[in-house]
């Protein structure tokens, strides 16, 4: 599986939110298969993620899997980390 960090303008309360890393199961075509916020999978494109309707300009993935997520976590919150890996 791979991790997507969804960029661009948040989609409705169960589709996408800006900033946010979702799990990414498949990728089919032109498409990947997400599960996004309503906890469901769904197509959305691997270029511009956006409703169908035309209703959000929609927005861009980018490839989390490559983050390394100790470094992040250490990055988000230094004090927590350090008292967590304390001996």
């Amino acid at each position: 599986m791979m991790k997507l960090k969804y960029i661009g303008e948040t989609l409705g309360v169960t589709g996408l939110t800006n900033g946010k890393i979702y799990e990414c199961i498949a990728e089919e075509g032109p498409f990947y298969r997400v599960i996004d916020d309503s906890d469901e999978d769904y197509l959305y494109s691997q270029t511009n993620p956006a409703p169908l309707d035309g209703s959000s300009k929609g927005g861009k993935w980018e490839d989390f899997s490559i983050w390394d997520y100790d470094q992040v976590i250490k990055d988000i919150d230094y004090p927590m980390y350090i008292n967590k890996n304390r001996l």
